[in-house]
């Protein structure tokens, strides 16, 4: 019988919670462009985009909260990821106000699913 500690490799929650991670992403970065570039249906879709913000933000805390009770090295990325993604939420609703600071939270968001990655990545591999 192996140990917990030697059988260290992908968590299946972890890995949940990135795949709703990149789902979230791909939808709130469609309808954010769409709000971006002025495309007419994208202001009806605002709550969608909201919505799958929200997706996202669970997804990275749950594969955060999960990897850390595992004690897992290399988690750094992935708490900087989970409190940026609550700075870019913060942004996201100063973003309404213009075209700038929309720029400024995707940009941010990028950044948070990049660490995410990156740091679950090395969690997995620790």
């Amino acid at each position: 019988m192996q140990s917990s500690v030697g059988n260290r490799g992908k968590d299946p929650v972890a890995k949940g919670g990135m795949m709703l991670v990149r789902l979230g992403f791909l939808i709130a970065l469609i309808i954010g462009l769409g709000i971006l570039t002025g495309a007419s249906w994208a202001s009806a879709a605002l709550q969608w985009h909201m919505l799958a913000g929200v997706l996202v933000l669970i997804g990275i805390w749950t594969a955060t909260i999960r990897l850390a009770t595992q004690k897992r090295s290399g988690m750094g990325p992935v708490w900087a990821a989970a409190v940026l993604g609550i700075v870019g939420a913060g942004l996201g609703s100063a973003a309404m106000s213009g075209a700038v600071s929309g720029i400024v939270h995707m940009v941010v968001m990028l950044l948070t699913i990049g660490l995410a990655e990156m740091g679950v990545a090395r969690a997995n591999k620790a």
